[in-house]
Order: C-alpha cells, then structure tokens, then sequence
C-alpha cells in the first residue's frame, strides 16, 4: 500500500473480499503498520484458491478493504484476470431423424450432433455432457455426450450424440432451449444453452 496523503496513518489492515462463489480467500487479511506520507509498505501477499469451474476472464468481484488507527476507511476494487477453459454451444445439428430433412420436427425423433468451442486460454480435456429440458415439449431419449480434448480456439464435435423426441403438440418454427451441463473430472462445471428449432 502506498500513502499518498499528507498524514501518516498508523495500525493500517487490509482485507479482501470477493463476490463470486467460483474464489476461495484463503487468508485475506494483511497488517501494514504504519504508513508515513509518500511511503509503500509491503504487507505481505493474500493466498486464493481459484475453483476450476471459473471461465476466461470472469469477474470475480474482487475488493480490497482498508482501515486504519483512526477508523478511516477505504475500499477498492482489485482486478484479476483468469486464464482458463470456457465452453460454449458452436453448433447444432440434427441427424437419423425420421423424414431425413435434417430438422426435428413435431412428433419426430432425431439425433443431435453437438459441437463445442473453447473461447478460452487453456485446453480442457475428457469433458462430460448431460441435457435437461424443463416442459413437455420435448423428451431426452439420450441425454449424454462427451468430448475429448479442446484446446484454445478449437471446436470439438462430441464422441456420440444426444437422442431427442419433440412432441407433436409443439408449433412449427419454435425455438427451444435446453441445458447443456458441462463437466471434467478436474473441477470445471458449467452449465450452457443449447437451442433447437422445431
């Protein structure tokens, strides 16, 4: 910490804090001692630990508190940049289904061909997928796919494909949602939208 007023501050603390639940602090507390004016005083370091589940760049709230002898208080901002994976949906297709047209229509059953992106820095490997749809609309016949490695910039076609049956109340045209659940065995978990035209 650097003084930067005109009064020494005397029995200075810090602690940090961080909104997102993907951030352990570890020992988030430090004591700078006195600080004359103009003066930098090294605290020491705060020890993290960051989940595997965090994706490039997340805001992770990070904020630094700090109080003195006198019982003034100052609070800041601490950006810290992550450097992961991050998985996203890079396209949708629909196979096997049963007029051939490449579109899951109303009362069909088709397969889903699922290709993911890795808009991140770092590769990710041996990932698990896993469908769930809230409604009527549609059945998940097979629900679970999985993908080999993705490094940066990559896209991936999943090893298998997912089953799915819509049902033959839905309007033609519409658009649904459903969650695609991402996983690994090293710790990332993320959930991303998966959407299909009916």
């Amino acid at each position: 910490l650097k003084n930067y007023g005109s009064s020494t501050m005397t029995n200075v603390q810090a602690q940090l804090s961080a909104e997102s639940d993907n951030v352990e602090i570890v020992s988030g507390n430090l004591s700078y001692g006195t600080i004359t004016p103009g003066q930098t005083v090294d605290g020491g370091s705060f020890t993290l630990f960051i989940d595997p589940a965090a994706i490039e760049l997340e805001e992770l709230g990070m904020k630094l508190q700090i109080e003195d002898g006198s019982g003034n208080i100052w609070v800041g901002m601490v950006p810290m940049e992550i450097y992961g994976a991050w998985l996203v949906v890079d396209n949708v297709s629909v196979i096997n289904d049963d007029n051939g047209n490449g579109t899951l229509d109303p009362g069909e059953t088709g397969d889903i061909r699922v290709t993911l992106l890795n808009n991140g820095s770092r590769g990710i490997s041996d990932i698990n997928g896993s469908l769930y749809f809230e409604g009527a609309s549609l059945d998940i016949v097979d629900g679970m796919g999985s993908w080999g490695s993705i490094d940066p910039g990559e896209s991936t076609l999943a090893s298998n494909y997912f089953t799915i049956t819509a049902e033959n109340t839905i309007i033609n045209g519409s658009i649904l949602t459903i969650d695609l659940d991402l996983n690994n065995s090293d710790g990332y978990n993320r959930t991303e939208p998966l959407h299909i035209q009916v």
